[in-house]
């Protein structure tokens, strides 16, 4: 498990929100219809139960094309390497405030 320093709350187990809604919790902007996004891998015995989740705005599930959440992967490694710059760190806090502000609405999927 990965560790984020938050200049604010410390030292916190990590989270993942797209480019988009990073921007929009640290400046303390909307960033409206955000989904929780989560994938796990195919194939792969010691992979299978865990699954990659992801904080991702509207914007970045359609121009990205990712695929509906609970898909299993078929080839983790390239999925990862080719959206890995849609995953940033992110304080889970600096995130709840955020969201406790009415700025980070969640659609349904």
């Amino acid at each position: 498990m990965g560790l984020v320093i938050c200049p604010t709350h410390g030292e916190k187990i990590i989270m993942f929100v797209c480019p988009h809604v990073s921007i929009a919790v640290v400046f303390h902007t909307p960033c409206h219809n955000i989904e929780w996004c989560a994938y796990s891998a195919a194939n792969d015995p010691e992979l299978s139960d865990i699954s990659l989740g992801c904080w991702f705005c509207r914007c970045c599930i359609t121009e990205h094309n990712l695929p509906p959440h609970g898909s299993v992967i078929p080839d983790p490694e390239e999925f990862l390497g080719m959206q890995s710059r849609l995953y940033q760190p992110m304080c889970p806090d600096c995130f709840k405030e955020w969201q406790d502000c009415g700025l980070g609405d969640i659609t349904s999927a």
